[in-house]
């Protein structure tokens, strides 16, 4: 139940009490029960933001060993290693659906992780392969591809990194000239997991950050498709 549920009810219990649908050691029990949940669901904010935070570090660290001791490692050992670490980061994502709560920290955490191992496999096996590409398309792929494991985990922190590489793409793609109208339409690819959020979980604080994000992500598409 959202805290402002859990408000509206504490604000009712003594009307309810007066007129003798509850008694008082029934409403006390009903406050005692909803304190707790209301404790328990700011706990859960917290393990979700710093399982989020780890994943993001566990990544960036894992992307700086590999990137210092990079030439030092036998390509075939490089490429072992890459694909060691993508099927990990599934195989997490797979363990959290499984187990965790839907929307929890272990979900948005295996999910992040997913994402970046997906990135630096991308990035370091085109520079060890010597495969030429533009940024904009390195953008593109690494948003498309995450596509799908967002509507999987309905990854609050997943669909941030989405509009972060799709407003990324659009930016480079108008810099170098190109044309970035197809934002609206990888923008407009978020719209049913959005609605399906505020259906079923209109009041929790991830998917007004979802919300918040999203409208944050049509604001700047409007800046920079309007731009020329």
């Amino acid at each position: 139940m959202a805290q402002q549920d859990i408000n509206w009810l504490f604000s009712e219990l003594p009307a309810l009490v007066r007129k003798g649908v509850l008694s008082p050691e029934a409403a006390e029990q009903v406050a005692t029960y909803y304190r707790k949940t209301g404790s328990i669901s700011r706990r859960s904010v917290l393990n979700t933001v710093f399982t989020i935070l780890g994943a993001l570090l566990v990544g960036g660290g894992i992307i700086l060993i590999f990137a210092h001791n990079w030439h030092d490692i036998p390509r075939f050992f490089r490429l072992f290693l890459l694909l060691g670490v993508l099927v990990g980061s599934q195989a997490l994502v797979v363990r959290a659906l499984r187990n965790a709560p839907a929307g929890g920290g272990p979900i948005e955490g295996a999910t992040v992780f997913s994402i970046l191992a997906f990135m630096a496999n991308v990035a370091l096996i085109s520079q060890m392969y010597h495969i030429l590409g533009e940024m904009t398309d390195y953008f593109l792929i690494c948003a498309l591809v995450s596509l799908p494991l967002i509507y999987a985990t309905r990854s609050i922190a997943g669909a941030i990194i989405y509009f972060l590489l799709v407003v990324s793409w659009a930016g480079a793609e108008q810099f170098a000239g190109g044309v970035a109208i197809p934002l609206w339409g990888l923008l407009a690819g978020m719209l049913p997991l959005l609605r399906r959020q505020l259906q079923e979980a209109a009041g929790r604080n991830g998917t007004l950050v979802f919300l918040w994000a999203f409208l944050l992500a049509i604001v700047m598409a409007a800046g920079i498709t309007l731009e020329k």
